[in-house]
């Protein structure tokens, strides 16, 4: 009898555990009648902030996979989600759908143009089949459907993504956009206008400059120390322009390392596609391409070869070679299996995890890539991710007032203190707005605000979001513009 009871009780939990998760047959029979899915594309940093707001509104919930690709989050909510009187209330059956795949690009044109791309599907054909109950369930690589986005994520602003320049004297040169065309056969160039996007800041992410264990160790031995060795700024920003190569009669990587026998070696530079929001945001630290907008005036263009071979080491230049990752993981892998002898660096999201592995991060100027210096301005290579989408209705897609609701809850919440605090990830901070408090100041902070809130942002002054009484945002809203050409500003 008491086994009896003690088996029931232990059904009566898993049954609790999974009530508000959403299963394969669930999703099927929901789709059209009551299920509100919702499809976010674009940048990948924010994505584990995106899981942890999802947890908090569903309690148990499943999410599906494609890889590191494609992510779905899926559940019968237990909280209201709402911006006002707009938004999902607790008992909404939501699936909600994230393509990371493509990188930042993906959450700006597609989202502005409402062009349909490649997007996770979750139904019992795709997904059933190996079906974890509350957890994760990994879908066939072919379970994807064109579909129009609903809003997009980008690591920077949007503009910066589908700004011109002038290269060589060469006009409306694209640099932060993908080469060719999308999922649908479309070029990406020129792009369509994003000033119809309702455009605010999510959250604050660190970037980090890579480099292969041998010019790791030879970085230590050269600055003569076990711990995390520098690099300057300048120097990255040489060797992602193409001027750290001795072949070519330019410095080599004796600049770097003090060995003029390290000038033989090939420099290998793990980058980023054009369209990566990593790689638009290195484009703008360290060759300064938004700040200005001309190599004639002192842009640096980023080093690409004439084909761009994706995920592949291409030495058609002298003296280097470029790898263009399609993803961070691709990057890595460049790092660490670079040709021969060659010294290896490259941009990395701060998110990753270097304590047990072969690749490396380095300081900048004598300043880690910690929570503690980003949040103050003390490493300043920080920049702020952003969530956007149309403004009007579109009743065709299922965007309408209530999805524009419940997506302006997950702006102004998915990247705050407390959700942040709940999945912590490696350098993300939330927005000087998104303390869990308005009356501490960076000093006096504690909890969580002294955790993981920023002081510091890259504001865009003009934007109506940044009115002169609100510095950082404090309006009603909690959201605001930034402009990723503009430097670090001490505002809380």
């Amino acid at each position: 009898m008491n086994i009896r009871l003690i088996a029931l009780a232990a059904l009566a939990a898993v049954g609790t555990a999974h009530a508000t998760s959403l299963s394969p047959a669930q999703i099927d029979a929901a789709r059209g009648v009551d299920l509100k899915e919702v499809r976010i594309y674009g940048a990948s940093a924010q994505t584990p902030a995106l899981a942890a707001y999802m947890a908090d509104i569903c309690g148990a919930m499943d999410t599906y996979r494609i890889g590191t690709d494609h992510v779905a989050y899926a559940c019968v909510t237990t909280k209201d989600a709402k911006t006002g009187s707009q938004g999902y209330a607790a008992g909404t059956k939501l699936l909600v759908v994230k393509r990371d795949a493509g990188g930042s690009a993906w959450g700006v044109t597609p989202v502005a143009a409402e062009l349909p791309e490649k997007s996770l599907l979750v139904n019992v054909a795709n997904c059933g089949t190996g079906y974890v109950p509350g957890g994760s369930t990994a879908c066939l690589s072919t379970a994807t459907q064109m579909a129009v986005p609903h809003a997009g994520i980008s690591d920077v602003e949007p503009a910066l993504h589908v700004a011109p320049f002038t290269v060589n004297k060469v006009k409306g040169v694209y640099l932060n956009l993908p080469a060719g065309v999308d999922d649908g056969g479309l070029p990406w160039a020129p792009p369509v206008k994003v000033t119809a996007m309702d455009t605010a800041a999510l959250g604050q992410t660190a970037f980090g400059v890579a480099v292969s264990p041998a010019l790791y160790a030879k970085l230590q031995a050269a600055q003569g120390t076990t711990g995390v060795p520098t690099v300057g700024r300048a120097q990255v920003a040489a060797v992602l322009a193409g001027y750290v190569r001795a072949a070519a009669g330019y410095a080599g990587w004796s600049a770097l390392t003090g060995d003029v026998a390290d000038d033989a070696k090939t420099v290998v530079i793990c980058r980023r596609t054009a369209g990566s929001g990593t790689q638009a945001a290195s484009n703008a630290f360290f060759l300064e391409v938004g700040a200005l907008t001309d190599t004639a005036t002192g842009m640096l263009e980023p080093l690409t070869t004439a084909t761009a071979p994706v995920n592949a080491f291409d030495t058609s230049i002298p003296g280097v070679s470029v790898y263009h990752g399609s993803g961070t993981g691709n990057v890595l892998t460049c790092l660490t299996t670079n040709p021969g002898s060659a010294y290896a660096l490259g941009v990395v999201t701060g998110e990753r995890d270097d304590s047990a592995t072969t690749w490396k991060f380095v300081k900048i100027d004598n300043a880690e890539m910690t929570t503690a210096n980003m949040r103050k301005g003390l490493y300043p290579f920080v920049y702020t991710s952003s969530m956007q989408w149309n403004k009007a209705e579109n009743l065709t897609i299922g965007r309408d007032k209530a999805m524009m609701g419940f997506l302006g809850h997950v702006r102004a919440n998915a990247a705050n203190v407390n959700f942040l605090a709940t999945a912590p990830v490696p350098r993300v901070l939330a927005l000087p707005s998104h303390w869990s408090n308005t009356t501490e100041s960076c000093a006096s902070a504690t909890g969580n605000n002294a955790l993981y809130g920023s002081c510091v942002e890259r504001l865009d002054y003009g934007s109506v979001y940044n009115p002169a009484s609100f510095l950082y945002g404090l309006a009603a809203s909690k959201n605001y513009k930034t402009n990723s050409a503009a430097p670090l500003r001490q505002v809380r």
